[in-house]
């Protein structure tokens, strides 16, 4: 089984450095022209089944991806971390406001949970059980594709190396419509790439 495991496009918010969440703002220009060029990268590459999470960033760029009249199944525990009261704030603002944030931060670690919002423990939990359904639910022989969020991509990646989602969320980047790539023997998950950025060139 391979599967691969894909970023959305960017929004005018990513731009802003303005924390979304799970505040649902669509992509912009340079975003649906980055799920396009993502897209011709799955010209080459067979998946079978195509996954997204609930917010419209992912399931538009999961659109753009999708061959004709695919059937994307939509799943809100892929869904990106939520921050909370912290969403629609720049990250600036917040730690200008807050300025014991990163005490705070390193007090509490995984378990931190911003106002009303979610720890990255509580997000780990909940997308790598998903993942899990989702590959336990196909054969071997199946190829997957998941169009999910940064904070979600640096965990499950973490979970399939074997090492901490805590660490992999403050260590990995993920850029807009990365792909990331596994691949399961039904024992154990092999990463072949991470924050892979197809940009296809064309012959002069």
């Amino acid at each position: 089984m391979r599967i691969y495991l894909v970023r959305h496009g960017e929004t005018d918010w990513n731009l802003e450095m303005r924390i979304q969440g799970q505040t649902d703002v669509p992509l912009n220009a340079v975003g649906i022209g980055q799920a396009e060029q993502c897209a011709l990268f799955f010209n080459d590459n067979h998946y079978d089944y195509l996954y997204s999470s609930a917010l419209q960033r992912a399931k538009k760029t999961a659109q753009i991806i999708a061959s004709p009249n695919q059937t994307i199944k939509v799943y809100p525990e892929l869904n990106e971390r939520s921050f909370g009261l912290w969403e629609t704030c720049l990250w600036d603002d917040i730690h200008r406001n807050n300025p014991d944030l990163e005490q705070q931060w390193r007090r509490n670690g995984k378990y931190f949970q911003p106002p009303q919002g979610e720890s990255i423990q509580e997000m780990t939990t909940r997308v790598t059980k998903k993942i899990q359904e989702i590959v336990s639910d196909h054969l071997l022989s199946d190829n997957l594709l998941v169009v999910t969020h940064g904070g979600p991509l640096k965990v499950i990646v973490g979970n399939m190396m074997g090492v901490d989602g805590y660490i992999t969320y403050n260590s990995l980047a993920m850029h807009n419509c990365c792909i990331n790539i596994a691949d399961y023997d039904g024992n154990s998950f092999k990463m072949e790439r991470i924050n892979y950025v197809h940009r296809p060139t064309t012959d002069c």
